[in-house]
C-alpha cells in the first residue's frame, strides 16, 4: 500500500513537473487576449475622439470665415469713423474761423449801433436837402446807397455765418453720432466671433490631449500583448513535445504551453494555481 502511494505521489510530482510550463503559457495568452481587448476599447475611443476634433474642426473653419468677415465689417466701420473724426477735426478748424469772423463782423456791427446811438440816427431827408447842387445830390444819394447796402450786408453776413456755423456743427455732431454706433456694433460682432473662435480652439486642443492619451495607452497595451506574444512563442519553439508512456495516451502532439500547479506571472509578479495542462496545436484542433 505505501509503495502504490508513493508511486503515485512521485507520478503526481512527474506530472506537475511536466505540466507546470502549460499553466504559464495560459496565463500569458489569457492576458494577451485581456490586452488586445482594451487595446480595441482604447482604439475606439481614440476613433471617436478623432471624430469629435474632425466635426469641431469643420466649425472652427466655419467660425474663422465668418471672423474674418466680421473684422473686415469692422476695420471698415472703424475706417469710416477715422474719416468721420478727420472731417470734424478740419470742420473745427474752418468752424474757428468762421467764429473769428462772426465775432469781427459783430463787433463791427456793435460799433455801428454804438455811433448811431452816441451821434443818433442819421436823416436821410437832411443829408440829401443839404446838397449845394444837383451834383452834390446824386453823390450823397449814392454814398446814402453805399452806406444802407453795407449796413444791410454786413447784418445779413453775420446773420448767415452764424447760421451756417449752427448748420455744420448738427450735422457734424449726427455724422459722429451714426459712425460711433455702427462701428461699436461692428465691434461687438467682432469680438463675439473672436470668442467663438477661440472656444473652438480651447475645444480642439483639450480633444486633442485626451486623444493623445488614448492613443498612449492604446500602444501600451499592444507592446504588453507583442511582449507576451513573443514569451509564448519563445516558451513554445524551445518545448520538446512530450510522448505518453502506454499507460496513458497523449491527446495531441504539441509543445506545453502551460503547465499544472503553481506559477508566478511574468509581469504582474502574483501568484496563482493552474489546475489544468495547456498543449500547443493550431487553431481549432
Amino acid at each position: 500500500m505505501k509503495d502504490r502511494c508513493g508511486r503515485a505521489a512521485s507520478l503526481m510530482l512527474v506530472f506537475s513537473l511536466l505540466l507546470e510550463p502549460v499553466s504559464l503559457a495560459a496565463a500569458l495568452s489569457d492576458d494577451k487576449g485581456g490586452y488586445e481587448s482594451q487595446a480595441a476599447a482604447k482604439l475606439q475611443q481614440s476613433n471617436e475622439l478623432q471624430s469629435k476634433i474632425d466635426n469641431v474642426s469643420e466649425e472652427k473653419r466655419a467660425l474663422d470665415e465668418a471672423a474674418d468677415a466680421a473684422i473686415k465689417e469692422h476695420e471698415a466701420r472703424k475706417a469710416e469713423l477715422d474719416a468721420t473724426d478727420a472731417r470734424l477735426k478740419q470742420n473745427e478748424e474752418e468752424l474757428a474761423v468762421l467764429q473769428k469772423d462772426y465775432e469781427a463782423k459783430q463787433e463791427r456791427l456793435g460799433r455801428r449801433v454804438r455811433d448811431i446811438y452816441i451821434n443818433g440816427q442819421v436823416s436821410y431827408l437832411d443829408v440829401l436837402f443839404g446838397a449845394h447842387d444837383f451834383q452834390d445830390f446824386l453823390t450823397r444819394m449814392d454814398l446814402l446807397k453805399r452806406i444802407i447796402r453795407q449796413d444791410y450786408a454786413l447784418v445779413r453776413g453775420v446773420q448767415e455765418e452764424k447760421d451756417s456755423i449752427e448748420l455744420r456743427q448738427a450735422s457734424l455732431a449726427q455724422d459722429r453720432l451714426t459712425q460711433a454706433e455702427q462701428e461699436e456694433k461692428a465691434h461687438l460682432a467682432r469680438a463675439d466671433m473672436e470668442e467663438k473662435v477661440k472656444r473652438r480652439e480651447a475645444l480642439i486642443e483639450r480633444l486633442r490631449t485626451d486623444k493623445a492619451l488614448i492613443d498612449q495607452q492604446y500602444e501600451e497595451l499592444m507592446r504588453a500583448s507583442r511582449q507576451i506574444g513573443e514569451m509564448i512563442r519563445e516558451r513554445g519553439m524551445g518545448s520538446a513535445a512530450p510522448s505518453g508512456s502506454g499507460a496513458m495516451i497523449w491527446p495531441v502532439s504539441g509543445s506545453v504551453t502551460s503547465e499544472f500547479g503553481w506559477r508566478v506571472h511574468p509581469i504582474t509578479g502574483t501568484q496563482k494555481f493552474h489546475s489544468g495542462v495547456d498543449i500547443g496545436a493550431d487553431y481549432g484542433v
